[in-house]
């Protein structure tokens, strides 16, 4: 899979190139040579660039070692585009991200560049792109500017919880519902992931995340990556993601048309919010899978 990101890297031909990799897990026999054979691939880079390498010894887990590889780049540039070891970007995309990057990298409501369209089909106005409230982690890009609101811990997240900023955030009750169970397990620690510290560090900010009318980065690692993997997990897990991975596995990357067009006016659109949480995580399944796993029991879902 990393191979195949390194291929659509070279379309591009980037003069910097920052790979961060997490060292294997204890317990977990033939880590060590995979990880070294993840960390082989990175030879394939033979165009004249700058390659700078964190590696870890030991294993940090995503919540730390993705969140801290991000500080790191954040320390050397001013902004960046990042793609995980599994998500394989059409070139589009990173002409895509370069132009945003530089229009908007003096406004600060502007948080993050998506590379991931999950609307399956459904065009948000007549621009290139639109804003939407949730950031999608597959590629995208970011600048320093942004990036250092981010708060691994979520310090102020019961006071923001306790002052209703979830219901400012999202209109859709379900959606409240399911990312502030999901918030209260990232704050407490509870859920390896700093997809959800990302999440709200764009609420908490009232930012705005530009996501393109088309796909532009495909997920190639569903039911093979070290957290999507359904082959062999419990009977629930594969009820409760197959039809999710599926869903995201079957979102392939298009091109994007240039020149873009840019929207009439910076207002975020929350039908495109609520159809990705309603096509990609609102099931009965998803619910109770969250809710065990964070121990609260069953639970019910309440619309």
């Amino acid at each position: 899979m990393t191979t195949r990101v390194v291929e659509s890297l070279r379309a591009v031909s980037p003069r910097r190139v920052y790979v961060a990799a997490d060292g294997p897990r204890t317990g977990q026999p033939g880590e060590e040579e995979l990880c070294a054979r993840v960390r082989d691939t990175i030879q394939a880079i033979d165009w004249d660039c700058d390659v700078r390498t964190l590696f870890r010894e030991e294993n940090l887990g995503c919540r730390r070692a993705v969140s801290s590889a991000i500080d790191w780049l954040f320390e050397n540039e001013e902004e960046g585009i990042i793609l995980e070891d599994d998500c394989v970007a059409d070139p589009s995309f990173f002409r895509f991200c370069t132009e945003l990057l530089e229009k908007y990298r003096d406004n600060d409501r502007v948080m993050t560049i998506n590379g991931g369209n999950f609307q399956f089909g459904i065009r948000r106005g007549d621009a290139s792109y639109f804003f939407a409230r949730c950031p999608h982690v597959s590629g995208w890009a970011t600048w320093r500017r942004s990036w250092r609101h981010f708060d691994l811990e979520m310090k102020t997240w019961p006071d923001f919880f306790q002052h209703r900023g979830m219901e400012q955030a999202f209109t859709d009750r379900r959606m409240r519902q399911h990312f502030s169970i999901l918030l209260h397990g990232a704050h407490e620690g509870k859920i390896d992931s700093w997809a959800y510290p990302l999440l709200y560090m764009v609420l908490h900010a009232d930012g705005l995340c530009i996501t393109p009318n088309t796909n532009l980065v495909e997920n190639v690692g569903w039911d093979s990556g070290t957290h999507t993997r359904i082959t062999g997990s419990s009977w629930l897990k594969r009820i409760t993601m197959g039809r999710i991975y599926r869903r995201f596995a079957e979102n392939k990357a298009e091109p994007i048309d240039f020149p873009l067009k840019h929207p009439e006016t910076m207002t975020p659109v929350p039908e495109a919010d609520i159809r990705h949480f309603r096509q990609c995580l609102d099931t009965p399944f998803m619910w109770l899978h969250v809710r065990l796993k964070l121990g609260l029991g069953p639970g019910k879902p309440t619309g």
